[in-house]
């Protein structure tokens, strides 16, 4: 990269020469590859402010579970499918705190379960013949 140095030439994150929008880390002799988003510029966070939810996620927590452990062993899929519902409960809960105005917790853990449960599901009954 042969843009110029920055001024002062110190060690740090500088406005990046080639994307004004972002930040690149000058080692102190060269402009090196490494790049992040300016935190200036970032985006704000949109449950700012917001009271943490009045507890856990427990059906999230419970449907990642249940779909991990229906990845290893699916009995005529029933842990699949119970993890999903319990992942589509957690989500269920997540959209209900925002609702009420309450910082949402457990969403990606429900959509992991979700995801494994669904593959977990979706694989039992391939392999079963539950399709033919």
């Amino acid at each position: 990269m042969n843009e110029a140095p920055p001024p002062g030439g110190l060690r740090g994150w500088y406005t990046d020469p080639r994307r004004p929008a972002g930040q690149r880390w000058w080692d102190g002799d060269t402009w090196t590859v490494a790049t992040r988003p300016d935190p200036a510029t970032a985006p704000p966070d949109p449950y700012e402010g917001l009271e943490p939810a009045p507890g856990h996620n427990n059906a999230a927590i419970a449907g990642l579970g249940v779909g991990l452990v229906s990845l290893a062993w699916n009995p005529m899929a029933l842990l699949g499918i119970l993890g999903l519902a319990l992942s589509l409960l957690g989500k269920r809960r997540v959209t209900t705190w925002v609702r009420e105005s309450y910082r949402p917790t457990g969403g990606r853990i429900a959509t992991w379960g979700l995801v494994a449960a669904g593959i977990s599901t979706t694989f039992t009954l391939l392999t079963q013949g539950f399709f033919r």
